[in-house]
């Protein structure tokens, strides 16, 4: 019985210590810091500057007018979903690869979530 109480604790303590000095890496996943990301937009350059932990990609600084946007088309709703689009989800802006070159898409989630289509037309600064 004290040879496996014994055992079980070295088998937990070398575990542990291969968690701690090898696992964290691999549980840093960017999913769980999304919330330490920062988006930040400078009128005067057009650029937005996203601030995030250097092991999810460092910080970038993409071009605005890069953005895809949902309602960026000419600010009107998309047919059919005046009344149901956007409806729960952030406002999503993204950019794709052939825009900025990047060999990855970029997506970002800011604002809280939208009850109306409308509610993104609000929050999109049109030109």
């Amino acid at each position: 019985m004290y040879f496996g109480i014994i055992s079980f604790t070295l088998m937990l303590l070398g575990v542990s210590y291969f968690f701690v000095r090898y696992g964290r890496y691999i549980s840093r996943f960017e999913v769980f810091t999304l919330r330490h990301m920062r988006v930040r937009f400078n009128r005067i350059t057009r650029q937005v500057h996203i601030q995030q932990p250097s092991y999810c990609g460092g910080n970038l600084t993409l071009r605005w007018e890069d953005i895809i946007c949902d309602v960026a088309d000419g600010g009107k709703p998309v047919a059919g979903e005046e009344d149901i689009g956007g409806m729960g989800f952030p406002n999503v802006l993204a950019w794709h690869p052939y825009r900025t070159g990047l060999p990855f898409g970029v997506v970002v989630a800011i604002g809280k979530k939208m009850m109306s289509q409308q509610n993104l037309l609000d929050e999109w600064e049109l030109q």
